[in-house]
């Protein structure tokens, strides 16, 4: 278990994250939503140890982040910020392949290179592995170092004594809609080798798609936790994202589908109940548009 009690960072007014409590279980998804600015970010780095706290503490199974050895804890937690671009001509192969630097005593061994290769072609990268990773699309580069986090994440065969946490920092920004969810989908598979995985997403659609808890942060604050269905409903959203939302049942699934709009704004720019967008003059003539659930 990953654990966050009572964190807060920064002070006074000025706070990035206020009383914050979270909790990360092995094998489980769980996605962190909201505006930006909320603090969706200094709340990953918190977590993954690479940012103080100025109250509170991050455990993982009870023991204080700061007390762990750098090998065990790159071991245990795997971490994937937004910006990750590769500056030297390194290529996919053997980025994907600095995920198993933690385990590695010299050279990578054959159980390094299996791990690797079968990663690469699970992502369907392994046409590119001989290519320089800075050469790649952003949304190519983007499945490399995800890659590289599941080869990271991976024991394999080692016996590893606690749970394992990755903690990905919008890892669909800069892929398509065929790949966002295939990346989704095997991320999902490491929940089944007793992986826990924590998501910053920007896209409610697959947070209530794939997340087993959605927490959404607003003003340094988890203001609503809990599964997708209870938690991405209309009138939360609105308040938090300050724009309109529809909220029904996936086709598919009983998970939620959201729909999302402008919010209903004056000439002033003031935030006006949805139900005057409809007889605005602007709107007169034109199909009404459902903003609320």
């Amino acid at each position: 278990m990953l654990t966050l009690e009572r964190a807060v960072v920064g002070r006074d007014a000025r706070r990035r994250l206020d009383a914050v409590d979270v909790s990360l279980a092995a094998g489980e998804l769980v996605a962190v939503v909201g505006p930006n600015g909320a603090g969706k970010s200094t709340l990953l780095k918190v977590l993954a140890g690479q940012l103080a706290l100025d109250q509170g503490e991050v455990r993982l199974d009870g023991t204080p982040l700061s007390r762990l050895p750098p090998r065990t804890l790159a071991r245990r937690r795997t971490v994937l910020s937004q910006d990750c671009r590769v500056s030297f001509g390194f290529t996919v192969w053997d980025v994907v392949m600095f995920g198993r630097n933690p385990y590695a005593d010299g050279a990578a061994s054959a159980d390094d290179h299996r791990l690797v290769k079968a990663i690469l072609t699970r992502m369907q990268l392994l046409d590119l592995a001989a290519r320089p990773c800075n050469a790649l699309s952003g949304g190519e580069q983007q499945r490399v170092h995800i890659a590289r986090a599941v080869a990271q994440a991976s024991g394999c065969g080692e016996s590893l004594e606690g749970s394992r946490f990755m903690l990905l920092d919008e890892p669909t920004s800069s892929l398509d809609i065929r790949h966002q969810h295939g990346v989704l989908a095997i991320l999902r598979e490491q929940l089944e080798t007793g992986v826990g995985l924590l998501l910053v997403l920007h896209e409610l659609n697959l947070a209530a798609l794939y997340a087993d808890r959605v927490l959404i942060v607003d003003g340094g604050r988890v203001v609503a936790a809990g599964p997708p269905v209870e938690v991405l409903r209309a009138e939360i959203l609105e308040t938090v994202f300050r724009a309109g939302f529809t909220v029904t049942q996936h086709p598919d699934s009983d998970r939620p589908l959201i729909v999302s709009g402008p919010p209903a704004t004056g000439s002033a720019g003031q935030f006006r109940p949805a139900q005057s967008l409809a007889s605005s003059p602007e709107t007169q003539g034109q199909p009404t548009r459902r903003l609320k659930s």
